[in-house]
């Protein structure tokens, strides 16, 4: 074991205010960082090393509002959703953004990312809460194309995906 390990924090490069973070397919750990608190920053994605308790790499173009969302797609790529880049894709095997900020999906008041084990992506649009504008969820395909649109679903804040075996839904129906 390395002088100083285990750390209690993780030395990054960059502007700093770490955000939410996922675990990509690599098993490396994705830190959003929304840069300065009072904006005038770009975002950055760090990627992190675990076990080395190390940052391997720092990426700017996740743009100068802070990002909210990340999630893995459980392929190569990791997702991050921000008010004003919309939907953006980090290649985790190139290491490069494939949908940086400007390129992103549009979003309309975002509220929520999660992936199921299909590659499927959920984002959630809370809509403006209590006016005629009702949230929904939008249903994106492994290419990142949408499939489907969730309509009328009042404010969504938060979404979580819970997964069970098909033989567990068979034996509880019957």
């Amino acid at each position: 074991m390395e002088s100083g390990l285990p750390r209690a924090s993780i030395p990054r490069s960059g502007p700093g205010n770490a955000g939410p973070a996922v675990v990509g397919p690599d098993g490396n750990l994705y830190v959003v960082s929304a840069g300065p608190p009072l904006g005038g920053g770009e975002g950055r994605l760090s990627i992190i090393d675990p076990v080395r308790n190390v940052e391997v790499a720092s990426f700017a173009g996740i743009g100068p509002v802070a990002p909210s969302w990340v999630a893995s797609d459980g392929g190569e790529r990791v997702l991050i959703v921000s008010p004003a880049g919309g939907l953006m894709a980090f290649n985790t095997r190139l290491r490069r953004l494939s949908l940086p900020f400007g390129s992103g999906v549009p979003l309309e008041f975002p509220s929520g990312l999660v992936t199921d084990a299909a590659g499927r992506t959920y984002v959630l649009q809370r809509g403006t809460c209590g006016s005629p504008i009702s949230g929904r969820v939008r249903v994106f395909g492994t290419t990142l194309i949408e499939q489907q649109q969730i309509n009328g679903v009042a404010c969504p804040i938060a979404g979580a995906m819970a997964e069970l075996p098909a033989e567990r839904i068979f034996t509880a129906a019957q």
